[in-house]
């Protein structure tokens, strides 16, 4: 059964896309449903965003914990971690903070998440994957469940360009809608779960 979406051209969004899968009901119907409830341009809640480091991470004993795109499963950061010589991190903005977020920006994997925790902090990130860091108004955590969720989900696979390999930017994770404002007590108790989870 076909379905249809039909746009304006005045409701044409960003650099004024025209490929029709970007307009599908459900991207559409998600992207109301954020908005009426007052959800939030990740681009305003940012502190830091960035692509990881060009490097081939090795079978080392030593050195630094080099997440890859594929360490980036559906629950978490997982898989073996191979390792880095730190001589070829370019700063210290690279290395990983605890609640920061990574997110797989090309690739059969693109959009798939994870959150730093604990074992991780001081870890470094391919390029293969984008590093999200919140400013304090908005739990990582939390922020870390919504890109797992339907609203989440839709919106990191409507905004990925490309079709033999799907990728997705910074400017284009800078446009998602993001929920907040939820009451401190519940963003603790969702923090606590996903750091039992892992």
């Amino acid at each position: 059964m076909a379905v249809w979406s039909v746009v304006k051209t005045l409701e044409l969004e960003g650099s004024k896309r025209l490929d029709a899968e970007y307009y599908r009901p459900e991207y559409l119907k998600a992207a109301d449903e954020l908005e009426q409830r007052g959800a939030t341009h990740l681009g305003e809640l940012l502190s830091d965003i960035r692509y990881g480091i060009y490097t081939e991470p090795d079978y080392l004993d030593e050195g630094t914990d080099f997440i890859r795109a594929l360490n980036l499963e559906e629950l978490a950061i997982e898989g073996e971690v191979l390792k880095v010589k730190p001589a070829v991190i370019p700063s210290a903005k690279y290395l990983l903070k605890v609640g920061d977020v990574l997110i797989v920006r090309s690739g059969a994997n693109v959009g798939n998440a994870g959150v730093v925790v604990d074992r991780f902090s001081g870890a470094t990130f391919g390029s293969y994957t984008i590093r999200i860091r919140l400013k304090d108004s908005i739990n990582p955590f939390v922020f870390y469940v919504f890109l797992k969720s339907k609203f989440g989900r839709l919106q990191t696979v409507r905004f990925r360009t490309g079709l033999a390999q799907p990728n997705i930017n910074i400017p284009n994770l800078r446009l998602l809608q993001i929920m907040g404002g939820f009451p401190e007590r519940a963003e603790t108790e969702v923090e606590n779960l996903v750091k039992q989870s892992h």
